[in-house]
């Protein structure tokens, strides 16, 4: 009998999985969109799946993961500058909803910060005319809502925004981990299917005299917007646009760029590029070292496996992409490249993201180099909304990483991590490597993270050429 249970138990998750993606094709129910959006990504057991259908007793345990969105040491713990500090990485507990939504320093608003009211940013840098309401929707995402905020807005001009979801209730409810995901995904499909359906309405109605509130709402958000109204609201019902709050994420990047950027700077200058661009992996992964995407790009700067061995070593013990300082010097080589093509850092910026070629053809079609022209009158299936924003999304961080003292308050920082590389004369194991040169394995961890988990286990060597950091003082001979 015992034998028969595990048998029973995958044919009930296969069949409940085929069964709600058969519904889900024949729904609009968003109950069950979030049911088949939690399979889809955690196939794992019956019990979390009726979990999330709420058919577990308020009884039932299952443990939830801590959310480790903070950098922010406990009061116990010792202060980042401390000596020990390199090698301590806070495990945070769930803080999100303690970070408030106004800034630190409440003279300041997003409005002056993006007007660098202090005058922090260089003047390569400043916020263009026509790119101020895209800045400060992004500094909006960066530096005030959490991530258990959601922005429905308009994706042709972001700073439309129909609504703000306050999901904090959610999270701060006694449901376990799955119930308050699947509870996240229903409101913020349900309330982007109402925007579209109002919008849809106001499309097709001849007289606007008797609106319902939301209606109206949205009617005065769009009056300002060029054409018959019929088609302005049906052009807005197909662009409206779900974004997630941010700002505990860039918090986080805050601080852990703090151990590197010296070094970043440094390496940045010695090209003769403006040292602002080293902010560039706060919008592209937050500075979180152990970020991937999905179409397999990797590290800070989020380099694709192709383009990363263009300028890096990608191997089976080692991927560069994954160290912060090698993958800032072939960022650097990189943005030199695009400006040849470009003239300009703001269009080399956007070819970071959407090809040097890309963006010259686009400037090319519109006869413009000015990047709120391209950004505002561009428009094309490749040039997508992440292409569009880029640039904006660049400022909102290089701003809100200047005024962090104004956003945060005073933060923890780390020291800057000081080493010194050298290039391998001879393969070999990374447990002889450490004991020749006195270090711990985790030490060598923190200081090549380009290091994969087969080279520090020992399974392979390190090659020969490979350029090792070491913390400053702890070379050794004949390595």
């Amino acid at each position: 009998m015992n034998s028969v249970r595990p048998a029973l138990k995958y044919t009930a998750l296969i069949f409940v999985t085929v069964a709600a993606f058969v519904i889900y094709l024949n729904s609009d129910d968003p109950r069950i969109e979030a049911l088949t959006h939690f399979i889809s990504k955690n196939i794992w057991s019956v019990t979390e799946i009726t979990a999330i259908a709420g058919d577990l007793p308020e009884t039932t345990t299952i443990t939830p993961q801590p959310l480790e969105n903070l950098t922010e040491p406990p009061p116990s713990s010792p202060p980042l500058n401390s000596p020990t500090a390199a090698l301590e990485d806070y495990k945070m507990t769930d803080l999100i909803d303690k970070i408030p939504i106004e800034y630190t320093d409440q003279v300041f608003s997003a409005e002056d910060i993006a007007n660098d009211k202090l005058n922090l940013v260089s003047q390569d840098f400043k916020v263009p005319e026509g790119l101020k309401k895209r800045v400060d929707f992004w500094l909006k995402i960066y530096t005030k809502y959490t991530s258990h905020f959601s922005l429905i807005h308009d994706a042709r001009e972001p700073w439309i925004i129909y609504k703000v979801l306050d999901l904090r209730p959610i999270y701060e409810s006694q449901a376990n981990r799955f119930v308050k995901a699947a509870n996240d995904h229903t409101l913020i499909i349900k309330s982007r299917r109402q925007i579209r359906s109002q919008l849809l309405n106001l499309a097709h109605k001849k007289s606007f005299t008797n609106l319902s509130p939301e209606e109206y709402d949205l009617y005065k958000l769009l009056e300002g917007k060029k054409g018959s109204r019929r088609h302005v609201f049906l052009e807005a019902a197909k662009n409206v646009r779900l974004q997630r709050g941010q700002k505990d994420f860039f918090r986080n990047g805050v601080v852990s760029i703090s151990r590197y950027v010296n070094q970043m700077e440094d390496i940045f200058a010695q090209s003769d590029l403006p040292v602002e661009l080293v902010r560039l992996p706060l919008v592209e992964s937050s500075f979180n070292l152990e970020a991937t995407s999905k179409v397999g790009a990797s590290g800070v700067w989020q380099f694709m496996r192709n383009m990363g061995k263009k300028y890096l070593k990608v191997s089976s013990s080692v991927d560069e992409r994954n160290s912060p300082i090698k993958a800032t010097e072939a960022a650097a080589k990189l943005m030199l490249a695009n400006f040849r093509v470009t003239h300009s850092w703001p269009l080399a910026i956007t070819a970071y993201n959407h090809g040097a070629g890309g963006v010259e053809k686009a400037c090319r079609k519109i006869h413009t180099t000015s990047i709120a022209d391209l950004v505002n009158n561009y428009h094309s299936r490749t040039f997508s909304f992440a292409s569009q924003n880029f640039y904006s999304e660049f400022l909102a961080a290089l701003y809100g990483e200047k005024y962090q003292d104004k956003i945060f308050g005073v933060m923890p920082k780390y020291p800057p991590l000081q080493s010194e590389e050298i290039g391998l004369k001879h393969s070999i194991r990374a447990k002889k490597l450490v004991q020749l040169v006195g270090m711990t394995i985790e030490e060598l961890k923190l200081y090549n993270p380009d290091l994969k988990s087969q080279a520090i286990a020992g399974s392979t060597f390190l090659p020969v050429g490979y350029h090792v950091r070491l913390p400053v003082g702890r070379k050794a001979p004949n390595i």
